[in-house]
């Protein structure tokens, strides 16, 4: 079926019909949900798009491709990838709500997908993130107490980690 409307298109063959340019992808916006989420690798393409987003720093329009990638196709093999860039565009826009809102994503992200490749990256960033919230030795120190069970939880779960080096450091 052809796109309608002004979307960023270009002809393959005569008799097929247009796809939307892998260049034009940064302004997702102008592409239509409803064709990219239909069609064959539907969800490698919302990834595709989710990634550049969250390389571009467009929190919002990277969370909005993670999300349809997620909630189109839950069982794909790109849902783990998808729920961690989601989790990712919170840890990376910063701010104590989206911390919270981070730790959140990777923690069901750790509950959905514990043998993920990437999990241990979850579990650390899990770790550095209530490291980050420490405080003074005068102060409370639940964040720096949850820091030590998290990075003990990536030694013991993940010891041959490439963030195993970084958990023993903390």
């Amino acid at each position: 079926p052809r796109l309608s409307g002004n979307h960023p298109t270009h002809p393959r063959d005569p008799g097929e019909a247009a796809q939307p340019r892998v260049s034009e992808a940064h302004d997702a916006t102008h592409l239509s949900a409803r064709y990219l989420a239909t069609g064959a690798q539907a969800d490698r393409r919302l990834l595709a798009l989710g990634q550049q987003s969250l390389e571009a720093r467009k929190w919002g329009q990277a969370r909005t491709w993670f999300r349809q990638l997620l909630d189109s196709y839950p069982r794909s093999q790109f849902a783990g990838d998808a729920r961690l860039g989601l989790a990712d565009t919170y840890n990376n826009q910063r701010g104590g709500q989206n911390a919270l809102l981070a730790a959140t994503e990777y923690r069901d992200y750790l509950t959905f997908f514990p043998n993920h490749p990437r999990a241990d990256y979850a579990q650390f960033q899990i770790a550095y993130g209530h490291f980050k919230r420490r405080r003074s030795a005068d102060r409370d120190q639940e964040d720096t107490q949850l820091a030590a069970t998290e990075f003990e939880k990536l030694l013991d779960l993940y010891p041959n980690s490439r963030y195993a080096e970084d958990a023993r450091g903390h």
